[in-house]
């Protein structure tokens, strides 16, 4: 089964005040944090996070390249619509 999905909806007020491609990846980081509630490795400082790395994203999302979705994904993080930390145990 195909997972990358072939239609892609957005919240129109967000895409009223954001724009509809932050509307969108919006919608997709929300969709992934609902996935992982209640998932112990997805809770960090009280909150579920999501990992998904910038490729992985483009293949949801070929239409951008992995450079506009760095762009978006910074832009967001800095007009506070999204949150980035760093949980890798790894390091």
């Amino acid at each position: 089964m195909n997972t990358i999905r072939t239609s892609h909806a957005f919240n129109v007020e967000e895409a009223v005040k954001y724009g509809v491609e932050k509307a969108i990846l919006l919608q997709h980081i929300r969709f992934w944090c609902v996935q992982n509630e209640g998932k112990k490795d997805s809770l960090h400082d009280g909150r579920v996070w999501m990992y998904q790395s910038v490729e992985d994203m483009h293949k949801h999302y070929p239409y951008w390249s992995t450079h506009k979705l760095h762009r978006m994904l910074k832009s967001m993080e800095d007009e506070g619509l999204i949150l980035s930390g760093n949980y890798n145990k790894i390091g």
